[in-house]
Order: structure tokens, then C-alpha cells, then sequence
């Protein structure tokens, strides 16, 4: 669709449905499993205004991933678990300490790290006071 991204196709097609358009996912996306995973994120956002209440999240502005905004010391592990480790970095954008995690992939199996992408960019999406921010991925 135009050379978009999913993320701004999927942008493009909350709006529309917010505007009040009746515009299903496989309507809207080409590609079929596209469509899936648009409707898997608005299933995912829904159960997560269940459970935080639809009054304490509040959608964040989508901001695209800059290249080199993020540096990480690799040299300042944080914390180290059976998904990943933490590591120190810095948003050279806005100066500040950030947290970096690295997901252990090797040890994924497709569906796990589909589900992770698929969880990051819900998280993203949303502020709470109970989420730890996404702020990029890949």
C-alpha cells in the first residue's frame, strides 16, 4: 500500500474505523496475514483496557523508530533472565537512562517471537502507569 509500513497502514485503518467507518482489517489489508495481525492487535489492546480500566490508558502518539536514537553500553548488563537480557542505555534523543532489552531469539520459536513483536507494539501503544514504555524494536 503506497511503500507504507505496517505500523502506518495500521494507523491508517484505527483512524478510519474511529471516524466511524465500518472497515474490516481484510478490507483494508492486501496481505491476509497482515489483516490477522491488525485485528489480533485490537483484540490484544481491548483485553488490555479490560484489565487497566478504560479510564487509566491513554494512547501515546505513534513516534517512528530514528535510527541512532538509542545507544547501549553492552558493557552495563542490568539484569540477565531466561528471555533476555537488560542492558544501560541512553536516549540521546531526550538525555535520558533507558533500559535496553534483548530478547534471547535463539531460544524462540516462531510463534513466541511473533507474539513478541505482536505484545511490543500493543505495549507501545499505550501509557500506563503499570506498563514499562516500548519505545522501539527490532
Amino acid at each position: 500500500m503506497d511503500g507504507l509500513s505496517f505500523d502506518e497502514r495500521f494507523e491508517q485503518w484505527v483512524a478510519r474505523r474511529e471516524a466511524g467507518e465500518s472497515l474490516p482489517a481484510r478490507d483494508f489489508f492486501d496481505d491476509p496475514g497482515e489483516a490477522r495481525e491488525a485485528e489480533q492487535l485490537l483484540r490484544d489492546e481491548a483485553n488490555l483496557r479490560r484489565v487497566l480500566g478504560p479510564d487509566t490508558v491513554a494512547f501515546a502518539e505513534p513516534s517512528p523508530l530514528i535510527s541512532g536514537r538509542f545507544h547501549c553500553d553492552w558493557k552495563k548488563l542490568l539484569g540477565r533472565g531466561g528471555q533476555g537480557e537488560v542492558f544501560e542505555g541512553e536516549d540521546t534523543e531526550l538525555g535520558r537512562t533507558v533500559a535496553i532489552k534483548r530478547p534471547r531469539t535463539d531460544r524462540m520459536s516462531d510463534e513466541l517471537k511473533a507474539r513478541l513483536v505482536r505484545e511490543a507494539r500493543v505495549i507501545g501503544r499505550l501509557e500506563h502507569p503499570g506498563l514499562i514504555p516500548v519505545y522501539g524494536g527490532r
